[in-house]
């Protein structure tokens, strides 16, 4: 039970970092919240977001398709997905600098 009591502090930790737009912050809470239980799914999507914000867009793809591969229907994953997706599209299109 104190596992889950880690975990729910970590990921509204996370949340609560995403909101403040401190999402150095928010990565580490979600990483933690991760790390306590691989298999919760929320803690990839708070790191997906943090990094997509940060601008590691490779990494919050790799973050985003874990969380799909534990909730493979969940629209809300597709759809961050497809927004992170957007960002490296657009990223690739800019010179260099720009983003």
């Amino acid at each position: 039970m104190q596992s889950f009591y880690l975990i729910v502090t970590f990921i509204k930790g996370a949340a609560v970092f995403i909101a403040l737009h401190r999402y150095e912050e928010a990565f580490t809470d979600a990483v933690r919240a991760h790390q306590a239980d691989p298999k919760y799914y929320k803690a990839l999507v708070r790191q997906a977001v943090a990094l997509q914000e940060l601008g590691n867009f490779p990494e919050a793809m790799h973050a985003a398709n874990a969380a799909l591969e534990l909730m493979p229907d969940s629209a809300d994953l597709i759809t961050l997905r497809k927004s992170i997706e957007d960002d490296i599209e657009l990223e690739n299109r800019l010179p260099r600098g720009i983003i």
